[in-house]
């Protein structure tokens, strides 16, 4: 199934019913470009996995166990695992006509933070940025090598991907 932003409206939808409260418990790597997050609160219990496969970019939740896929966990599980352990996410947000979905994740130690799930096939992206915007870690790395328009490096401000043009199917300006 094609994930356009019709599809991550729809699945923002649903994750906003279940998400915001919830304490994250668990972080662990299904595979080496998903991330899985085990969440509890108001009455759910389950799984938040997210991809950035560039064959099937997705995020969704799930009541079923997710297994381990890799026996030693990646730099960005570890940085997840300090960051985001305890925490409780706040939010979930879809950036306007955008495949980008933010989880905003409230800690103790850190203040808020945000899981952004690029969702744009070839590009596809986990990053965890803080509340100004700095990049504190990321899935894939993309340095000024392999891009002249936009650097995913710790330390660097986030930036959006640049907007394609496109009209607004709402009919908004």
């Amino acid at each position: 199934m094609p994930v356009d932003i019709f599809t991550i409206a729809a699945v923002t939808d649903q994750l906003s019913e279940v998400l915001p409260g919830c304490r994250i418990d668990k972080v662990l790597a299904p595979s080496e470009l998903s991330v899985g997050l085990k969440v509890w609160g108001r009455g759910y219990s389950g799984w938040l996995v997210a991809s950035a496969d560039p064959r099937l970019p997705h995020v969704y939740v799930t009541e079923t166990k997710v297994a381990k896929g890799m026996e030693t966990p990646t730099p960005f599980i570890m940085l997840l695992r300090k960051y985001c352990l305890g925490g409780r996410i706040e939010a979930v947000r879809q950036a306007h006509l955008e495949r980008l979905l933010t989880f905003d994740i409230a800690t103790h130690d850190f203040g808020t933070v945000s899981l952004i799930a690029e969702l744009m096939g070839n590009r596809s992206n986990l990053i965890l940025a803080d509340s100004e915007d700095t990049i504190l870690g990321a899935l894939k790395l993309i340095g000024p090598r392999q891009s002249r328009i936009r650097r995913i490096l710790p330390h660097s401000s986030y930036r959006p991907p640049p907007e394609p043009e496109r009209r607004d199917p709402a009919g908004h300006p």
